[in-house]
């Protein structure tokens, strides 16, 4: 049942396609997906293949909350158009009625844009995406739908302030666990400058959050930790994604000791509060 589910989000996801040719790139990333079972063969014996995604440089899907521009390559984004890509994430956003929301790992955008709307002149977005492309992608999509109130910034995010690196997945046909990846895989490091949350907000002056969400392909532990002094003066939510058991113990561990209980609010979102004093 859960095969047929998603066979039936993917070919929804065509008519999210803005333009013809953006449906028609839509339908053929679907269709080199379904071949993947022949790149991991490929990789096993030794001889893999490439990407065929790569040559699809970029396309248009719109949803209820914008229109984006994609890269071929790097998973499929046009899933984030359909109303079943992270409900929890996007019921909290709806929930805000002002003050600014911080997205840490923006991608290209889908939230960024969507709680900059919903905001509108009552508040603000801060996104924070650290790969060049993505992040071009980012600006692009903040512009096209003509977006005055969020503020982007080319950072990587972490528990202290410096330089790192990170990694675009192996070129070869077939999935990719993580689409960028902080730890070597073989592929050219891309340098980025590493902030603190602490440090982003001390420079732009900012002294509360209403919201923040970290999206960081399992680096979500190092950015709450680079996030105490916010996390301890005020009881801001965050929303983080963990892709496994131990990334999220390992995120549990940073936000206990700071008064915050953490549930489940969709498949691998979750919801840390600061827990309420008892009486």
């Amino acid at each position: 049942m859960k095969v047929i589910g998603q066979l039936r989000i993917g070919i929804r996801s065509i008519g999210y396609g803005d333009r013809l040719r953006d449906k028609a790139a839509i339908a053929l990333l679907l269709f080199i997906y379904l071949l993947f079972p022949i790149g991991l063969v490929a990789r096993k014996l030794g001889r893999p293949l490439p990407d065929p995604a790569r040559l699809i440089a970029s396309y248009r899907c719109r949803s209820v909350d914008g229109v984006f521009i994609c890269p071929g390559a790097g998973g499929p984004s046009f899933l984030a158009c359909d109303p079943s890509y992270d409900p929890g994430v996007a019921a909290h956003i709806d929930a805000l009625t002002s003050g600014i929301f911080l997205d840490v790992g923006a991608n290209v955008g889908f939230f960024t844009v969507k709680a900059a709307k919903h905001l509108e002149k009552r508040g603000s977005v801060i996104a924070i995406e650290p790969h060049p492309v993505r992040f071009e992608l980012l600006r692009q999509n903040v512009a096209l739908n003509g977006l005055d109130n969020v503020t982007c910034l080319p950072f990587a995010v972490g528990s202290e302030n410096g330089r790192g690196a990170i990694y675009e997945p192996d070129p070869s046909f077939g999935p990719h666990r993580l689409d960028v990846s902080c730890a070597p895989v073989g592929t050219a490091a891309i340098g980025v400058e590493v902030r603190t949350v602490d440090s982003l907000l001390e420079t732009l002056g900012i002294r509360e959050l209403a919201l923040v969400k970290i999206d960081v392909e399992g680096f979500e532990p190092e950015v709450i930790g680079g996030m105490r002094q916010v996390l301890g003066d005020q009881p801001v939510p965050v929303i983080f994604e963990a892709l496994n058991s131990h990334a999220l113990e390992r995120a549990v561990a940073r936000l206990r000791p700071l008064g915050y209980a953490v549930e489940q609010i969709d498949q691998q979102n979750f919801l840390a509060r600061r827990a309420a004093p008892q009486q």
